[in-house]
């Protein structure tokens, strides 16, 4: 049976156990653009961390504490992916054979068997893994289907190292010539290093040091002395692994006039900068990681830059927090991340009512959809007396549905991707009793229904909504909001 032709590299699933933030998850990701919402803190970030970290093009020397879930080193993590690779891939040079698994849509599987006796791949997939021990290393592995494993190389992780925007400043090591960094990849000028360590080597530092400190050196001389280690000690540039004299070197480019370094240039300008080093890096169709897209740009430059990510055929991962950035993803797959570390794909047809109309919806820690403007006063008035503070500094955000039909609708997209999503509508003379039954027991208790009639009064007195059972023709004394 002939194989798949894979033209780039493809997630097809990502694994995630006890890191950081994230107690267990399981994330099928789609080809080409992936948009991940969701409120603050909630895992957006340390999912792409966690490719990252996955697919590094170096080796890590410390693993903090903190990457552990829950800071319980003893337990460890790991983080695995299956993965399509091109025909190309450097997977297949490797001094022992890493074998491809099938895809079977959802998992990986033992491949079939021709009657020569040869292994028969349809959609063959590799499984990659890094574990993250009590001892606070990192263990890279590529997963066998005979059930044992091989050292997943460096090389390889260095072919398949992802593009990465990242919401701090580190995605400026790729503007310098720091060991790793996507322009040390480009370059790759292997002796530069030991050429430009020997010649500031040649460097005399002692003449720039005051008269103290060329004192005090002379009297560690003569301690080292008296405890029989080296003496005779001088100053001088010297090299190491990581960030180094290297580190010194960075772009340049010439604004009115002058060469200045590309990392003193605006926020925007940098990210984008490293984005267009690591692409000549990687080749024409990297895995592309980028957090919060929004930081720096310009919504034009957003809108761009989603934009060029959605047209490329290779995978690409974006956070974001901005509507401008969901509003030109028309093409992307959507995908909320929830209050619980939860990841479900939301229904591009059912959802886009809303993400049109209130993208904060999909923005917030937890998203209360309500029926209608009755719902959503009431819920707002009522979570504000519970919770004592703005919704907004809580992460909730009340929806208005626009409707018995539109909010059932967007519910149902919404608790199809497993996510926790509230609701709040009432019964409408009981209708699609089958769809809502089949909501109730999805959501439990955060989805909340009238159960007759119409149910909230405004008090004009008070200024606020009361709950009170009256049936529908008693509404028709005309102090219902409904």
């Amino acid at each position: 049976m002939p194989s798949e032709t894979v033209s780039a590299p493809t997630i097809r699933r990502l694994s995630i156990q006890r890191f950081r933030s994230i107690k267990s998850m399981s994330w099928l990701p789609a080809p080409g653009l992936n948009l991940v919402l969701g409120g603050g803190d909630v895992g957006k970030t340390t999912i792409l961390d966690a490719l990252a970290l996955l697919l590094s093009p170096t080796n890590p020397n410390v693993v903090p504490d903190t990457d552990y879930y829950g800071r319980q080193e003893e337990n460890g993590f790991v983080i695995d992916a299956v993965i399509s690779l091109p025909d190309d891939s450097k997977i297949n040079n490797l001094l022992k054979a890493a074998w491809p698994w099938d895809w079977d849509g959802e998992k990986p599987i033992v491949p079939s068997i021709d009657g020569d006796g040869t292994q028969a791949h349809n959609k063959p997939v590799y499984w990659l893994q890094v574990t993250g021990t009590p001892e606070l290393d990192l263990v890279y592995e590529v997963k066998q289907p005979d059930g044992t494993s091989e050292t997943l190389p460096l090389a390889l992780r260095r072919q398949l190292a992802p593009v990465r925007l990242s919401s701090d400043d580190r995605n400026d090591r790729d503007l310098r010539f720091v060991q790793g960094s996507a322009l040390d990849r480009l370059l790759s000028d292997k002796t530069l290093r030991s050429r430009l360590s020997s010649k500031l080597a040649e460097t005399n530092v002692v003449d720039a040091l005051n008269s103290d400190s060329r004192t005090a050196l002379s009297t560690l001389s003569d301690a080292f002395a008296a405890r029989s280690l080296p003496t005779d000690l001088d100053l001088s540039i010297t090299g190491a692994p990581g960030i180094s004299v290297m580190a010194l070197i960075g772009l340049t480019a010439e604004r009115d006039g002058v060469q200045l370094p590309l990392s003193s240039w605006g926020a925007g300008t940098r990210r984008l900068s490293a984005l267009a080093i690591a692409e000549q890096t990687q080749g024409a169709a990297p895995i592309t990681l980028v957090d919060e897209i929004e930081r720096g740009l310009e919504p034009y430059r957003q809108r761009v830059l989603v934009a060029k990510l959605g047209s490329n055929s290779a995978q690409a991962f974006v956070t974001t927090h901005s509507a401008a950035a969901i509003s030109a993803a028309a093409g992307s797959t959507l995908w909320y991340v929830d209050h619980a570390s939860n990841i479900g794909k939301l229904d591009g047809a059912r959802v886009a009512q809303q993400r049109v109309r209130d993208p904060e919806a999909f923005l917030s820690r937890l998203a209360i959809v309500c029926e209608g403007i009755t719902e959503v006063g009431f819920g707002t008035t009522l979570l504000l007396a519970a919770l004592g503070a703005p919704l907004e500094q809580t992460g909730i955000r009340i929806v208005d549905g626009g409707g018995h039909e539109t909010t059932l609708g967007l519910l149902e997209a919404l608790a199809e991707g497993g996510l926790s999503f509230g609701g709040f509508a009432d019964d409408e003379g009981g209708k699609h009793p089958t769809r809502w039954k089949k909501l109730e027991e999805s959501l439990g208790k955060l989805l909340f229904r009238w159960q007759a009639g119409c149910l909230v009064i405004w008090n004009a007195s008070s200024s606020h909504y009361m709950m009170a059972r009256i049936s529908v023709e008693e509404s028709a004394c005309g102090e219902c909001r409904c």
